[in-house]
């Protein structure tokens, strides 16, 4: 084709030459090829350019047919597909006991999400449910960090709504006592193991316990190694 309009250049010396130069030009026009428009629309919603229909070059509007797909393709569908995310609730795999872990006492109760602890709202304070996220044994009682600030480890007691990180834990306290598991959680369906280490706190908490949960004593040392 190149060859072709290059040879077409020279000047005829004709009327004659001239119309056979008039009759090429036609013949190569329609071996052309078809114009292509290098832009085209693409569906903008989502993409966050703030127009339902968005410009895009041709060369980069390929799909899996032709090429690996585009980048405006590849961000508009992680937009969207972002925006349809749906986060899923994992179900507790635990039941919550039946009792005020500060009053010990039943009645109408708040449940934590996070272990089988419940409460009374008025025990704790909580004028709005809605705020309520979880239970004191999440933190320590004493400087208030959660279990990522005390190192990932809390120590829970196993009666009352007492919690310690490692820096705060009484174990110099009468009564003191690291525990194996927390048996009755365990009962529940919870694994009391796994993110914490539960204690009797003080004396008064391991006598409750004897006396109300039927706790008995395995080892009169402590059962817990730290």
């Amino acid at each position: 084709l190149g060859n072709e309009v290059k040879a077409q250049k020279e000047i005829p010396k004709t009327l004659k030459g001239i119309g056979h130069l008039w009759q090429s030009i036609k013949e190569i026009e329609g071996k052309k090829r078809t114009k292509k428009n290098r832009i085209v629309m693409m569906e903008g919603m989502g993409s966050g350019y703030g127009s339902a229909q968005v410009p895009v070059l041709a060369s980069n509007n390929y799909n899996l047919e032709a090429g690996e797909s585009s980048v405006f393709g590849r961000e508009l569908s992680n937009k969207q597909q972002k925006k349809a995310a749906v986060p899923v609730k994992k179900n507790r795999s635990f039941e919550n006991s039946d009792w005020c872990q500060v009053c010990l006492d039943g009645g109408k109760l708040l449940c934590c999400p996070r272990c089988p602890v419940s409460i009374h709202p008025e025990c704790f304070g909580i004028k709005n449910q809605k705020h309520f996220k979880c239970c004191s044994h999440h933190r320590c009682s004493k400087c208030d960090k959660n279990s990522g600030e005390a190192g990932g480890l809390l120590f829970p007691c196993a009666v009352c709504y007492m919690s310690f990180c490692e820096d705060c834990v009484p174990s110099g306290a009468d009564g003191f006592r690291y525990l194996d598991s927390h048996e009755r959680w365990e009962e529940l369906g919870f694994d009391s193991t796994k993110n914490a280490v539960y204690i009797h706190c003080s004396a008064e908490c391991e006598r409750w316990a004897v006396r109300e949960f039927n706790w008995k004593v395995k080892d009169h040392r402590q059962t817990h190694v730290i």
